[in-house]
């Protein structure tokens, strides 16, 4: 499918699809952008139904496409969607002869770059509405672009990553979260952290919240202990940063958390190990010197 990222994003020729049933209208847009001051070389393209955009659409690239909302085959919201619905990533700017701020504001909400009234727009403005389109189109790929690395490098990091609102709700959460809990993501999004932490560590935890949001501290590191969905326990490692606004109210939570149960298993059984070393050495420590005083009380 073609895109207009596949095109140049500042292009010394404005490349326009206009799909525009009336040939009036078509001949009055085509003025408008023929306009010697404008600065900028138009190649417009009109079809005049919906079925023919797509179909051209399927081999051409364009930078922005112009569109009436009522065709022969199509009507208002269906025709935007079924344009949209193609999967082209260009910018859409409708250009319509209804007066509806109603519908405007739901169509630029579904991802209209704009919506312009026929007969009210002048060459310069319409030319500046589809520049601001190509050049708002391409912030939102590049965004949704980053989004989606950021996703897939979060996604496979063996860490849980985490975010909290001032509730202490969870309001991110990646894959690592599953690995660890058993909860899926989409089930503990909206849920308190609290619950998740063992009976018997919730009150230390709420302490010591507390305590570090009334010393104004911005990151803590802690241990504690986190009951799965099976009900076993797992001890857990938390790196958590406080997220403030711009007037220095807390807005949340930041952080990571790792699964330490290993670890700390590992250390209570070496823990164990010493103790028992050391009561061994202190038995055989003194039956030795038990058997010492018996031989020189013999003596």
């Amino acid at each position: 499918m073609t895109s207009v990222f596949e095109s140049t994003l500042t292009p010394a020729c404005l490349k326009i699809l206009l799909v525009e049933d009336c040939a009036e209208d078509a001949e009055l847009i085509q003025e408008l952008l023929s306009e010697p001051q404008l600065g900028q070389s138009i190649d417009l393209t009109n079809v005049v139904r919906l079925r023919e955009a797509i179909e051209i659409l399927s081999d051409k690239i364009f930078d922005v496409i112009l569109l009436d909302l009522s065709l022969p085959d199509s009507r208002k919201f269906n025709t935007f969607f079924r344009l949209q619905n193609c999967g082209i990533n260009i910018p859409i700017v409708i250009l319509t002869a209804a007066e509806d701020e109603e519908l405007a504001v739901e169509l630029i909400a579904a991802g209209a770059q704009d919506y312009l009234v026929k007969r009210q727009v002048d060459s310069r403005l319409l030319v500046r509405t589809l520049r601001c389109a190509i050049a708002r189109q391409k912030r939102q790929a590049e965004w949704q672009k980053s989004q989606e690395k950021y996703q897939q490098v979060v996604g496979n990091i063996k860490e849980v990553v985490f975010e909290t609102n001032t509730a202490g709700n969870w309001t991110f959460l990646n894959p690592a979260w599953t690995e660890i809990t058993g909860f899926t993501v989409d089930e503990s999004l909206g849920t308190s952290c609290l619950s998740y932490i063992h009976s018997e560590d919730q009150y230390q935890y709420l302490n010591s919240l507390r305590g570090r949001r009334l010393n104004q501290e911005t990151s803590c590191c802690y241990q504690i202990r986190y009951l799965t969905k099976n009900g076993k326990i797992r001890w857990v490692e938390v790196q958590e940063f406080f997220i403030f606004s711009w007037n220095g109210e807390a807005q949340g939570t930041t952080g990571t958390i790792n699964d330490i149960t290993d670890k700390i298993l590992a250390l209570s059984e070496l823990e164990a190990s010493k103790k028992f070393l050391n009561y061994t050495i202190d038995a055989v420590a003194d039956h030795f010197l038990l058997r010492m005083n018996s031989t020189v009380g013999y003596c």
